[in-house]
C-alpha cells in the first residue's frame, strides 16, 4: 500500500494520464482540443461536481486511459470499466499513455499516446473480475477491441 509522498505522486499521475487521455480522446474526435478545454473550464468552475462519465461534452464516450508500466505492447493490457463508472449506451475507448515520470514531465515535449480500440457498454463482459488488479471491473482484452478509426480525415 501506497503512503505519504508515493500515494500523492502516484495519484497526480494518475490525474495526468486521464487528463492525456481525454485530450487524445478530443484530437481524434475533433481534430483539435476545443471540446476539451470545454470540459476542462467546467470542470474546474465546478470541481465537487463529477462528470457524469461525459469525458466531451454531449457525448457518450470514456475515455479509459492507463499508463504503459508494463509493456510497450499495446495489445498487452486490458480496458477495464468499474460499475460505478458504467451508463447504458456508453462507449469505452482504451487510450494507453507512454509511461514518464513527474520529474520528466516538465520537461517532456512529446508524449506518445496511443488508441488503442473501444467497446459499447451492451458488450462488455457480463461478469466482473472476481480477483486481482482488476477485481470488481469489466475487462476486455485490448486484442478483443473494436479498432478505432480515423475520424479526421483531411
Amino acid at each position: 500500500m501506497r503512503s505519504g509522498s508515493d500515494r500523492k505522486d502516484s495519484l497526480l499521475i494518475d490525474q495526468l494520464v486521464g487528463l492525456l487521455g481525454n485530450y487524445t480522446g478530443a484530437l481524434w474526435r475533433d481534430g483539435d482540443g476545443r471540446a476539451y478545454k470545454e470540459m476542462r473550464h467546467f470542470q474546474n468552475r465546478f470541481p465537487n461536481i463529477g462528470d457524469g462519465g461525459f469525458d466531451l461534452p454531449r457525448c457518450k464516450i470514456d475515455f479509459k486511459a492507463s499508463m504503459m508500466r508494463y509493456s510497450q505492447d499495446p495489445s498487452k493490457y486490458r480496458l477495464a470499466v468499474r460499475p460505478r463508472e458504467r451508463h447504458p449506451g456508453w462507449v469505452y475507448v482504451l487510450i494507453l499513455v507512454e509511461e514518464f515520470s513527474l520529474q520528466e514531465f516538465d520537461g517532456l515535449s512529446a508524449l506518445k499516446t496511443y488508441l488503442v480500440g473501444w467497446v459499447h457498454d451492451d458488450d462488455l463482459p457480463e461478469h466482473p473480475e472476481l480477483t486481482g488488479p482488476f477485481s470488481g471491473a469489466f475487462t476486455v482484452k485490448a486484442t478483443d477491441l473494436i479498432p478505432v478509426i480515423p475520424l479526421n480525415y483531411c
